[in-house]
């Protein structure tokens, strides 16, 4: 998480109040969007392996934690709206946190992706060849304020 604010600070970003999605809120998302919680960021979006949910306004973290322990899943959590992993991918926000399985943003989907800063949570699964092409396919068609951080897994 620290990444995230080396990036910013690097790109000239104030992550004052900035808006967060996170794919894949388990055990490395989960933890994730309640330390960005925590230092003031709003989460406005979580998926998990069954249902992914937004809120444009904010999620409360740790009550969606909370529903999750009970439900086991994230679509029922109160007072937000089920979308499709495409559309979680595609909201504007600041920050999008992939902490899932792999190649979750690729060459066919990049192009939709609305958001300064990507923070790759990397839990082993994505090659270097993979990332390259990425970054090199991000480069040519997306604007130049936007880059690919890598992070180590939490």
């Amino acid at each position: 998480m620290i990444c995230i604010e080396l990036a910013a600070k690097h790109l000239g970003m104030n992550l004052d109040g900035a808006l967060v999605v996170v794919h894949g809120f388990g055990n490395v998302g989960l933890v994730t969007a309640k330390h960005l919680a925590k230092k003031g960021r709003k989460i406005i979006a979580v998926s998990d392996s069954t249902s992914s949910i937004d809120n444009s306004k904010v999620i409360d973290v740790n009550a969606a934690i909370d529903n999750k322990a009970k439900t086991g899943k994230v679509r029922s959590f109160p007072g937000t709206e089920p979308i499709t992993n495409d559309e979680l991918l595609s909201l504007k926000c600041d920050v999008i946190v992939p902490a899932t399985f792999e190649q979750v943003i690729h060459v066919g989907n990049a192009e939709k992706v609305k958001t300064k800063l990507i923070s790759l949570l990397l839990k082993e699964q994505m090659v270097l060849l993979q990332l390259k092409q990425l970054a090199s396919y991000m480069t040519r068609v997306s604007s130049l304020s936007r880059i690919l951080w890598l992070m180590p897994a939490v």
